[in-house]
């Protein structure tokens, strides 16, 4: 995928793997058909324009069907959003405070469960809203799009 253009060069995503990207730069197309690059940028999370910009030189610009930003995924690693809860001003002793609050015990078990042995937090789990609104979170997509970030 082009990402970027500063006419003739491209930046392109040259891999995608483990919730990393990989960027070259070239001077041309024929160049990126047939060279070694000019430039390689690696990057977390999902390929967007606005992270390579940042890293790319001034006189670039955004390819049309580039990415603008980071995409919300759809999984993050329970470490990225221990990590992220922390370096937000949240304690793990606040979780825990909020799932002990859930009214119906089957359901407390099995969230307490969730948070406590799941490898991974899914964005679209039906208690995350609920959760992060008890904790204040205003942004669940912006937490999670940072939380993928941490490395």
């Amino acid at each position: 995928m082009i990402i970027a253009t500063n006419s003739p060069a491209l930046a392109v995503v040259v891999t995608v793997s483990d919730r990393k990207y990989t960027v070259c730069t070239y001077a041309n197309e024929a160049a990126w058909r047939s060279s070694t690059p000019d430039d390689t940028y690696t990057f977390t999370g999902t390929p967007n324009a606005a992270d390579v910009l940042a890293a790319l030189p001034a006189g670039w610009a955004a390819a049309p069907d580039a990415p603008a930003e980071p995409s919300v995924p759809s999984t993050v690693t329970a470490w990225q959003i221990r990590r992220w809860l922390i370096g937000n001003g949240y304690t793990l002793a606040q979780v825990s405070a909020v799932i002990d609050a859930i009214p119906d015990a089957a359901q407390r078990e099995a969230v307490r469960i969730d948070w406590e042995y799941a490898p991974y937090v899914e964005r679209n789990h039906p208690m995350l809203v609920p959760l992060s609104a008890a904790l204040g979170i205003d942004d669940l997509d912006a937490a999670f799009i940072a939380a993928e970030l941490i490395q």
